[in-house]
C-alpha cells in the first residue's frame, strides 16, 4: 500500500514538473508579434517577458528610433550577455532534469530529493524570466523619452496590423490575399 502511495506521489510530481516545463519555458513563437520578435512583427526568438520589446526588435528599429552608435553598442552588448546567461541557465536546467529523471528511476525513490530537484528546476526557470525582464528594463533605460514614444507608436501600429514586418504600411484590405491572381 505504501509503495502505491509513493508511486502516485511521484507520478503527481512528474506531472507537475512537466506542467512547469510547459508553462514557464514556452518559446516566444507561442506569443507572436512585435514584443516577442527578433527582427520584425510576427517572428519570434525568445520567451515572452511581458509588454517589453526584445533587444532584437530595438536593434532592428534603430534607424526608426534614432538610436545613436553608443546606444546600439550597449544594446548589442546587453543582448549578447543576456543570451549567454540564458544559455548557461538553460543548460543547468537540462542537467537538473536529467538528475530528476534519474531520481525517479531509482529502485527506492527519495521523495524529498525529487521535490528538491523540482524546486531547483522551478527556481532556475523563474530566474530566466527575471533576467529577461531585467535585461529589457535595462535596455529601456538606455532610450530617451522621445525614443520610448517612437517605440510605443511602432508597437501600437504593429498591434493594429497597420504595418508590415518591414515597417511599411499594409495596403492590403483585411481578409484579402496578398497574392496576385
Amino acid at each position: 500500500m505504501k509503495s502505491k502511495k509513493t508511486l502516485f506521489s511521484i507520478i503527481g510530481l512528474s506531472v507537475i514538473a512537466v506542467m512547469l516545463n510547459i508553462v514557464l519555458v514556452t518559446p516566444g513563437d507561442t506569443y507572436p508579434g512585435y514584443y516577442s520578435s527578433e527582427k520584425s512583427c510576427g517572428s519570434a526568438d525568445s520567451s515572452d517577458c511581458g509588454n517589453l520589446p526584445c533587444l532584437g526588435a530595438l536593434l532592428h528599429k534603430k534607424g526608426e528610433l534614432g538610436l545613436n552608435d553608443d546606444q546600439v553598442a550597449k544594446l548589442k552588448k546587453l543582448k549578447s550577455s543576456s543570451k549567454k546567461a540564458k544559455i548557461r541557465t538553460s543548460a543547468d536546467i537540462q542537467i537538473l532534469e536529467i538528475e530528476f529523471k534519474e531520481l525517479l528511476d531509482e529502485k527506492s525513490v527519495d521523495k524529498k530529493a525529487v521535490e528538491s530537484k523540482i524546486d531547483a528546476i522551478g527556481n532556475l526557470r523563474t530566474q530566466i524570466i527575471k533576467d529577461c525582464v531585467n535585461t529589457k528594463l535595462t535596455a529601456r533605460e538606455l532610450l530617451t523619452n522621445e525614443q520610448l514614444e517612437k517605440l510605443e507608436k511602432t508597437k501600437k501600429s504593429c498591434d493594429k496590423g497597420t504595418k508590415t514586418p518591414s515597417g511599411n504600411e499594409d495596403k492590403t484590405p483585411q481578409g484579402s490575399s496578398t497574392k496576385n491572381n
